[in-house]
């Protein structure tokens, strides 16, 4: 017998028998050739804590993988050691008649990462985001240890989501004011009690007789509570403009890769109280997790704000109210307001080369730069170069702001327009010559970094993958020619106009900036 696996912080990778709770849990492998009674075995944890199995416990058969919950029993069967393990640094031991066979130790580790024999039953410990209770390691372990980017927001897997939603709380949720109501959720599989949901989307929104779009928040709640290290995420359902439900993945994709926080894009089957809802976007939350995947290390610190008054809420106005999404701190801090009034009120003046270079203490360059081109050479029009959909990150350390990058789903519909730009920062900017310039060479780089990335080419393979899944969404809207949406919100326009602006958009980019700086082009 030897340990094969462990989690010492399950945070949703199983759940307890017959229960919403997700115990701790260590895998133990029969590597021989015949049964092995449990009760010759013991398993004890560094602070002395014993576990000795009973002959009513039976055998572990050849190759078998049992599972061992790391608590004390909660009555719904199983084995249960009846102690825990810390999750900051602990160790196991297991022993074989008395004679020490096994033991692996470890210091501090994340929520869902396991340490496993890989490969299965005979390799060295490793950590990895790929847990397998109960069956056999993979021949591999996760590239990254962050349990959403290697299990949720992957390319090749619908996930299913369950809401519980009663009669009366879908007609609190249908309320005009968007309250939310708490409801137990199952994700993979593995359920959760007491998440909150509510209804979402302003073009996009919909009632629960339609197809709604959907916010969850899985621990305002149930502090702690996570799926897959996410406190929290939207589900988008595709109506309006994004019926190939792939734009906003090639589109975060882009800005990631470009060096921008952007959020990560998945795909789940949803169903309420049992009722298929069809396809919907996993898109992940703009919060301090968001940020900390971009920016690691500063996620803590992070503070996330939306503009509250429309279309008038923008830099240079002095008429911006701040939606704080996310921080540390219950209130934003001093020190970041003062840098938002900051660029307000520079961006209310002429873009001299002296009130860009002040810009500067407040912005980073090439951070402005690159987000300006990514709405440029997506066509964007319906973020920041509108302006409508945009959000911003203050860092916690230094109080430098950035554009984060938001509504994504209506992108690769429009032609390049360098030179328009609706937010007041980035038309501020193109009237500064250098301030421009820095722009104009960032999409150069943004437009070449669409045919390196092979965007194109994943748009195609992810729209193939998806075909299924949106031929049988029961509740997609079918526009007509009356409709406001129509043509943007019908596949048949969506597909093809993606695919043109996909291979138009980057040559047209990189012609416009050679054109207004011919340097750019040696």
């Amino acid at each position: 017998m030897v340990i094969n696996e462990l989690m010492p912080s399950n945070d949703s990778t199983i759940n307890a028998p017959d229960s919403v709770s997700t115990p701790d849990w260590i895998e133990l492998v029969n590597v021989g050739n015949e049964p092995v009674a449990l009760a010759r075995f013991e398993l004890r944890n560094a602070a002395g804590e014993s576990w000795v199995p009973t002959a009513a416990d039976g055998d572990i058969a050849p190759g078998a993988h049992v599972v061992v919950g790391l608590a004390a029993a909660d009555g719904a069967g199983g084995l249960w050691t009846g102690w825990s393990v810390e999750s900051e640094g602990d160790g196991i031991a297991l022993r074989f008649d008395g004679v020490l066979a096994d033991v692996v130790e470890w210091d501090a580790i994340d929520g869902d990462i396991s340490i496993a024999r890989i490969p299965d039953a005979t390799g060295e410990f490793v950590r990895t985001a790929w847990p397998t209770p109960a069956a056999v390691n993979g021949e591999l372990a996760s590239s990254t240890l962050d349990p959403a980017e290697e299990t949720v927001f992957v390319t090749d897997v619908v996930h299913r989501i369950d809401l519980l939603v009663s009669p009366e709380q879908s007609a609190i949720l249908d309320q005009f004011d968007r309250p939310e109501v708490v409801v137990d959720a199952t994700i993979d599989g593995v359920r959760f009690a007491g998440v909150a949901i509510g209804l979402k989307g302003s073009a996009s929104y919909d009632t629960m007789d339609g197809k709604p779009a959907f916010k969850v928040d899985m621990n305002s709640v149930t502090p702690g509570q996570k799926f897959r290290g996410l406190t929290g995420f939207k589900l988008h359902n595709g109506s309006v403009i994004d019926p190939t439900r792939a734009r906003d993945h090639i589109t975060y994709r882009l800005a990631r890769a470009a060096g921008l926080i952007a959020p990560r894009v998945g795909w789940a089957d949803v169903y309420v109280s049992d009722v298929y809802y069809g396809i919907y976007m996993i898109i992940e939350r703009h919060d301090q997790t968001m940020v900390e995947a971009r920016r690691p290390g500063a996620g803590a610190q992070a503070m996330v704000f939306e503009p509250t008054v429309g279309w008038q809420g923008d830099f240079g106005s002095h008429a911006t109210s701040w939606d704080y999404e996310d921080g540390a701190d219950p209130v934003p801090p001093p020190g970041a307001i003062a840098a938002l009034d900051a660029i307000d009120d520079i961006v209310a003046g002429g873009p001299s080369d002296d009130a860009v270079n002040a810009l500067w203490q407040h912005m980073d360059a090439d951070k402005l730069h690159t987000y300006m081109a990514w709405e440029t050479v997506v066509g964007h029009y319906d973020g920041y170069k509108g302006p409508n959909n945009w959000r911003i990150y203050v860092d916690g350390a230094t109080n430098k702001v950035e554009f984060v990058c938001s509504g994504a789903e209506w992108t690769w519909d429009f032609d390049v327009n360098l030179w328009y730009y609706g937010g007041r920062v980035g038309s501020w900017c193109t009237q500064n010559t250098g301030c421009a310039h820095g722009y104009a060479a960032k999409v150069i780089e943004v437009a070449n970094l669409v045919e390196d990335l092979g965007l194109l080419e994943d748009f195609e393979a992810r729209s193939e993958f998806l075909a299924p899944y949106i031929d049988s969404d029961p509740r997609f809207p079918q526009y007509t020619p009356s409709d406001y949406w129509y043509p943007y919100g019908t596949f048949d326009y969506a597909y093809p106009s993606t695919v043109s602006h996909l291979m138009l958009n980057p040559e047209a980019s990189r012609q416009a900036a050679i054109q207004a700086f011919p340097d750019l082009g040696q």
